[in-house]
């Protein structure tokens, strides 16, 4: 649905932003974590990180796209 041709309210696309940015913002959190515990876990010789930088890359802008206009 586009909200420009739809009747919603400015306050319910307001909270549509916020909770998307808070998911987000848990969404960089829980990256961030696992992300440390990979690092360990690779310093330790148990594991290697499967996941690429282009990878991260698109993360972290997705996260600054939502939540920093």
């Amino acid at each position: 649905n586009d909200i420009r041709r739809t009747n919603v309210p400015n306050i319910r696309i307001a909270y549509r932003y916020e909770a998307l940015c808070e998911e987000l913002r848990l969404l960089g959190i829980a990256y961030k974590d696992r992300q440390e515990e990979l690092l360990k876990n690779v310093d330790c010789g148990h594991t290697q990180s499967s996941q690429s930088p282009s990878d991260r890359r698109k993360l972290e802008e997705c996260l600054l796209i939502f939540c920093h206009p």
